[in-house]
């Protein structure tokens, strides 16, 4: 994999306590979704964001040991997490565990970056950067998705910050 494909995000996020830690600018929506709900949620996010099950997307997993590291290229992101990624038809990716190992990806984006989703090691939600039609389409498939501004604080929205 392309160090550029990833790049991207390490430049442009920060360490700290808005959706910008996670979420690259640019976006025209940000957003939060819960990952304590059922394990559908992912499924039904997916289908949102990559309505076509060939479509090829760069996913992420964080290496949190004690399993064995995920396959593909490592690259290192946010508070210096390892990351293993790969490229992955979206097909591949429905009906995963939601953590753990062999779960859904950590990080999620489309090459075209329209998109990224993402669950830092010590959230528990997915954060997510989308364009309005993007958002249109996970608001209607995942009715908990709550859009937010970017850069409000995370604590201002009830999520336990660590």
């Amino acid at each position: 994999m392309v160090d550029e494909d990833v790049a991207w995000i390490r430049r442009a996020t920060a360490v700290g306590g808005t959706l910008r830690s996670a979420i690259p600018g640019g976006f025209d929506v940000y957003g939060l979704l819960d990952v304590s709900e059922a394990r559908p949620t992912e499924d039904a996010l997916l289908r949102a964001v990559a309505p076509e099950p060939s479509t090829e997307l760069i996913a992420g997993w964080i290496d949190r040991g004690p399993y064995p590291p995920h396959p593909g290229d490592e690259h290192v992101l946010y508070s210096g997490w390892r990351y293993r990624f790969q490229r992955i038809e979206s097909a591949c990716l429905f009906g995963l565990p939601a953590e753990g190992e062999g779960g859904f990806p950590d990080l999620l984006f489309p090459d075209d970056r329209s998109w990224l989703i993402s669950l830092l090691w010590d959230d528990s939600w997915r954060s997510v950067g989308a364009s309005h039609e993007v958002a249109d389409r996970i608001t209607s498939a995942v009715p908990s998705f709550e859009r937010v501004e970017p850069d409000r604080s995370i604590a201002e929205t009830g999520r336990d910050v660590r």
